[in-house]
């Protein structure tokens, strides 16, 4: 796979096609990917054209304002069992105030290219990847920074609802996960286009928690974990009965 960055410093020349906002209109390269049935050969240059897409070409383009554009090519991993379903026992504002938990187990599964390597730490070379739990509910991203949930690096501590603080929804409470084992939990991503930020942003290398369990067809590793997810009382906060909804994206990159 290769992971494309790119950085639109407006270095490029004024010559180049650009509308009123200083902004690319023509694409700066394109990306072909290689189906099992062949390919034509590649475009190069600096502005290069995209091409129809055919059963023999498919296309990918890309542009940038000004800059540099970063190519890393690693083995990487995609996640085997998504659209989980986990649901939690019903219990009451009163034992959540009385540091009472509701918690239910949930299974991870991923597999990986043959020679991926595990870790958060940004490398050109040899690009790790890493796992992490997103949260992808505006409502929740915004409520969790009002409530003092996101730390510096942008990670956050709870899973809260996806209608957090509207009527009929629960509030003072929130979802936590851990690792099989661990009274220690995750923190939670709030976005996945910064990486490279470790534990702090939510990242973990996904050996951390995740068993090798055999092979996959093609020559890879498929890797398995338990995980833990907890309602619990938010800390300086009383909870308050009502419905808890919330969704997290179970997601892998390079670093």
């Amino acid at each position: 796979m290769s992971y494309l960055k790119t950085n639109d410093s407006g270095n490029i020349s004024y010559a180049d096609p650009r509308n009123a906002f200083n902004t690319l209109t023509q694409a700066q390269a394109t990306m072909r990917f290689k189906p099992v049935f062949g390919m034509t050969s590649p475009i190069a240059g600096a502005q290069a054209t995209s091409p129809s897409a055919s059963a023999t070409n498919i296309v990918a383009v890309w542009g940038m304002r000004g800059g540099s554009t970063t190519i890393i090519h690693g083995e990487t991993c995609v996640v085997s069992d998504f659209d989980q379903v986990v649901t939690l026992p019903p219990i009451g504002a009163a034992e959540l105030n009385a540091s009472m938990t509701s918690t239910s187990n949930f299974n991870v599964a991923i597999e990986c290219d043959a020679g991926a390597v595990s870790g958060t730490v940004t490398n050109t070379t040899t690009p790790p990847v890493a796992m992490g739990f997103l949260v992808t509910q505006p409502t929740a991203l915004a409520q969790a920074a009002t409530l003092g949930l996101k730390n510096g690096y942008g990670g956050i501590s709870h899973l809260l609802d996806n209608s957090y603080g509207t009527s009929g929804v629960a509030s003072g409470v929130g979802i936590r996960i851990y690792p099989e084992g661990s009274s220690t939990p995750l923190t939670l991503l709030s976005t996945n286009t910064t990486t490279g930020t470790g534990n702090a942003a939510g990242w973990y290398g996904f050996s951390d928690y995740l068993d090798n369990v055999g092979a996959t067809g093609t020559g890879g590793s498929r890797y398995s974990g338990l995980f833990t997810a907890s309602l619990e009382r938010l800390p300086g906060l009383q909870a308050t009965a009502g419905s808890v909804h919330a969704q997290a994206q179970i997601f892998v990159s390079l670093q």
